[in-house]
């Protein structure tokens, strides 16, 4: 059974990188008794947090991404199209789900994630 803290339009996020902190967002868009259907989502910069090559992020729910870096993989089977991909439940827990096996999306708290690039 899927966490009741999990429902559609579910907002999950996800921080990773090296000498860069990269953040990517996820939206739970299907329910499924064996799993969720999620699509990546675009973030945005808080207005004041801009730094030296960083910022704070946070989630633009509904602002679905055409390209995804993560989603529309092999990994776990794909949804409708190459947008959506199926997490199994086995792979869902209460508050994350496993991106590739080694990364983590966390249920996102709404607040603002802190991301950096390189030039």
């Amino acid at each position: 059974m899927i966490n009741p803290k999990i429902v559609v339009g579910s907002i999950f996020s996800m921080s990773w990188g090296y000498d860069q902190t990269n953040v990517n967002y996820f939206q739970v868009t299907r329910l499924s008794p064996s799993g969720v259907f999620v699509r990546e989502i675009a973030g945005k910069q808080v207005e004041g947090t801009g730094g030296n090559m960083c910022c704070s992020v946070v989630p633009q729910k509904d602002v679905f991404l055409e390209r995804s870096q993560w989603v529309g993989k092999k990994e776990n089977g794909l949804g409708k199209d190459n947008s959506e991909t199926f997490r199994r439940l086995k792979d869902v827990d209460a508050v994350a789900f496993s991106m590739e096996g080694r990364y983590f999306a966390h249920l996102n708290d709404g607040k603002p994630q802190y991301m950096s690039w390189y030039h």
